[in-house]
């Protein structure tokens, strides 16, 4: 039985554990202060604000999480992938060509009409 609540201790988040030893800071200098108890930690709860938005807010930002997010869409990317193949292929050939015809017009387009003429002093020619 010992063993299963340390490991549950292990286990928990960091970032509840800091959560509760700031709430406990809070409610201790309300508890010197000469609250009652029960006003210590309402005041502490208040103080405070709510421990799970600032919880997620703060997981949010970590860098672990990001990167736990990632891993997860591109496993359900994946998943996805395995159930609807073709639609996915259709679409990166789609994609694809489109890019590479952007590409090549634009390669056509610097070379006819951007590029400078390759005649010394194209300044001056006005008409052929």
């Amino acid at each position: 039985m010992k063993f299963r609540a340390l490991w549950r201790s292990l286990r928990r988040d960091p970032i509840d554990r800091e959560l509760e030893e700031h709430f406990e800071l809070l409610r201790q200098e309300r508890l010197e202060a000469g609250d009652t108890p029960e006003q210590a930690a309402r005041h502490a709860r208040w103080k405070l604000g709510p421990a799970p938005a600032i919880g997620q807010e703060v997981r949010g930002q970590s860098l672990r999480h990001r990167g736990e997010s990632a891993a997860r869409y591109a496993r359900f990317a994946l998943r996805s992938y395995g159930r609807h193949g073709g639609a996915y292929m259709l679409a990166t050939a789609i994609l694809s060509l489109g890019i590479g015809l952007s590409v090549a017009l634009f390669s056509v387009v610097e070379a006819v009409v951007l590029a400078p003429l390759p005649y010394p002093a194209q300044d001056r020619i006005h008409m052929i």
